[in-house]
């Protein structure tokens, strides 16, 4: 056992780059959203990040460490009742569940925009 590394106290094994962006929908920043990017092959942490009131958004790989893992990823968008929002914005099962939203993370700097449509806003525009 003493020769096993401590979780969490090493540097991450995967190369990862910062990852910001906006999430807007109808036209609108969307608050406290939550955002996660899954890497495609499955190998590696999701990053996870939270909108502010402006949509903007940051991904945190760890505690630790901001960003993602470089490579493909899915993403996934979602908005959770909370107590002072106990009924958010209701977006389409193609941002979250069945997500269709997909992000290329290279080295360096990422900025990531989703401009979201719910299905109400999409059906007006028909």
């Amino acid at each position: 056992m003493a020769g096993l590394p401590l979780a969490g106290c090493s540097k991450s094994e995967f190369e990862l780059a910062g990852v910001t962006g906006v999430v807007s929908c109808d036209g609108r920043p969307l608050p406290k959203a939550n955002v996660v990017f899954q890497p495609n092959d499955g190998v590696g942490t999701t990053s996870i990040g939270f909108t502010n009131d402006a949509g903007e958004y940051e991904l945190v790989f760890s505690r630790k460490e901001k960003g993602a893992i470089v490579g493909g990823h899915e993403v996934q968008i979602n908005v959770w009742p909370t107590e002072e929002n106990p009924r958010p914005i209701r977006l389409p099962a193609r941002y979250n569940t069945a997500t269709e939203l997909k992000a290329e993370v290279i080295p360096g700097a990422n900025t990531f925009n989703f401009d979201l449509a719910t299905d109400k806003s999409a059906k007006r525009k028909s």
